[in-house]
């Protein structure tokens, strides 16, 4: 009897159309989770009161200084269920690195970890995804604690301005003063002009809780 073999049929794909492969299903997995986590904001910010006329934005992330000096305004906020607090993971750091010296730092940091703890929904750490693509200049000297912090929360904001519709103002960077970001110099005001470009608002203490009180 005459066996004859039979050679296994082969799948010619090449390796670029193999990367091609992992791009698309990457994409398209990208893509998922970007709905899936729009679901989940439209779902959270219908639970939030109303704001009287909607120009208040939903999401607030507040700055290392804010919390250390403006710590019952932080409170106010999250208490009104209006607004979902988000505290950028460098500004958890900045607050570490405060603690040393200040007893208002940590006193902020008990308030927020007792607030994690408790699983309140108005306030809530950064995740780590929820940032830019885009990275700290280079420029900026490690020991500026200050200005890397504001980059940090900058690209945060940036990530939840992508949530919204074109033109909504879904979040707000409140610092405690005009200098909070303002270190002085060329690279401070490269951060605000980059804030700027970025869309990003950034407003202080006084001239939100004016503008919120008005629409009480």
């Amino acid at each position: 009897m005459l066996i004859t073999s039979i050679a296994p049929a082969t799948n010619h794909v090449t390796v670029d159309e193999a990367d091609e492969e992992d791009d698309k299903r990457e994409r398209m997995m990208r893509n998922m989770a970007q709905l899936r986590l729009q679901s989940e904001v439209s779902k959270l910010e219908s639970e939030l009161k109303p704001n009287p006329d909607g120009t208040l934005p939903p999401y607030i992330i507040p700055d290392a200084q804010l919390l250390v000096c403006n710590l019952p305004l932080v409170k106010q906020l999250v208490e009104s269920q209006q607004f979902i607090v988000i505290i950028a993971i460098a500004v958890i750091n900045t607050l570490d690195y405060m603690k040393k010296n200040t007893t208002q730092a940590r006193e902020a940091i008990k308030y927020l970890e007792t607030q994690f703890f408790n699983g309140n929904r108005n306030i809530r750490s950064q995740k780590a995804n929820e940032t830019s693509k885009f990275k700290l200049d280079a420029t900026i000297p490690h020991k500026d604690h200050k200005l890397r912090t504001f980059y940090e929360a900058m690209f945060c904001a940036n990530y939840f301005n992508h949530l919204g519709k074109h033109g909504d103002n879904v979040v707000t960077i409140l610092v405690q003063s005009a200098e909070t970001n303002d270190g002085g110099g060329a690279q401070s005001d490269r951060a605000v002009d980059k804030a700027k470009t970025l869309g990003v608002v950034i407003e202080t203490a006084d001239s939100f809780k004016s503008k919120w009180k008005t629409k009480r």
